[in-house]
């Protein structure tokens, strides 16, 4: 035989029911029809207890999360920061707090900006406590006017800002603890052209600067120092010598500009490591301000006896 009891304490009347012919519980020998709606009854009877009593426990655990006793104010002038020590006084004495409890610090003119708090002493009489600062919303003061609560977490903040800035170099460190600063290393023009450095970001800007031609030193042999642009310029002031480059590279396309000064008439040599070819060495133009486009393919890089292959385009004399 199978029974079921309805105990008053679970919400029930006390009944009883059995899978018998017990005449006075036994759903059998036509039991069932006087016992077994009521039983039914019971069964919702108790389960609607069973609901109620997993509300009372649900706000209970609520109202001692939010209860008084683990809610307070306080007055002390504090910093808001992500880190440290903070040393505070309530407003109220007796207090459930206790070290190793996690409380919130909330400004009351402005609750979004708060501190999460690992507590390290507390006083209950007094008031006065000490924490740990685990992360802050922001970061400013100091403020008097605090909301204090107790705490289910250790909390990061909702939000946290990442910054990207150009600089010297990549770097990125840091947890979302605090903010993070990003920096973001940009090349100028002439490192781009270079072509040396493998850490920087090549910009618009950058990229166009790079194409604008470096002012060569008009002089008697004039020097040019391809690592800067892979353009040049230079006015010439006299007959001169365009003299071997240094920081070239294979592979690489430079082209220079040599232009007349208002005089004209000047001459150009060039150094033995550029090759015109059948062409021959180009005179370049000799009116007053022409201009003489030279454009070179590096062949050979070798450290003493480079090779450029060249064309000229000029002006008309």
């Amino acid at each position: 035989m199978t029974s079921a009891t309805f105990p008053p304490e679970v919400g029930g009347d006390g009944s009883t029911v059995s899978d018998d012919s017990n005449p006075t519980t036994g759903l059998g020998n036509g039991g069932h029809r006087t016992r077994f709606v009521p039983a039914l009854g019971q069964v919702v009877a108790v389960a609607q207890w069973v609901v109620a009593k997993a509300q009372e426990v649900a706000s209970l655990a609520l109202n001692i999360l939010n209860a008084p006793a683990t809610s307070a104010t306080s007055s002390s002038s504090l910093t808001l920061a992500g880190s440290g020590t903070l040393n505070f006084t309530l407003d109220q004495m007796d207090k459930a707090f206790m070290a190793g409890m996690t409380v919130g610090f909330a400004r009351t003119s402005n609750p979004d900006e708060q501190m999460i708090v690992l507590l390290t002493a507390f006083t209950p009489a007094t008031g006065v406590g000490q924490g740990t600062i685990v992360s802050s919303t922001t970061t400013g003061g100091p403020y008097s006017g605090w909301n204090v609560f107790r705490t289910a977490s250790g909390g990061i903040p909702a939000t946290r800002s990442i910054t990207f800035n150009f600089g010297a170099s990549l770097i990125a460190a840091g947890t979302l603890a605090a903010d993070i600063v990003i920096t973001l290393g940009k090349a100028t023009a002439a490192e781009i052209a270079a072509g040396l450095d493998d850490l920087k970001a090549i910009t618009s800007k950058g990229l166009t600067d790079s194409m604008a031609p470096q002012v060569l030193t008009d002089q008697a042999t004039i020097q040019w120092d391809m690592s800067q642009r892979q353009s040049a310029m230079v006015t010439l002031g006299g007959n001169r010598t365009l003299n071997k480059p240094t920081n070239y590279k294979r592979g690489v396309t430079y082209d220079i500009e040599v232009w007349q000064d208002a005089t004209g008439g000047r001459t150009l040599a060039f150094h033995a490591c550029y090759e015109f070819g059948a062409q021959g060495v180009p005179i370049v133009s000799s009116g007053a301000n022409k201009m003489t486009l030279i454009t070179m393919r590096c062949i050979d890089d070798d450290a003493t006896n480079p090779r450029f292959r060249c064309a000229a385009n000029m002006d008309a004399p």
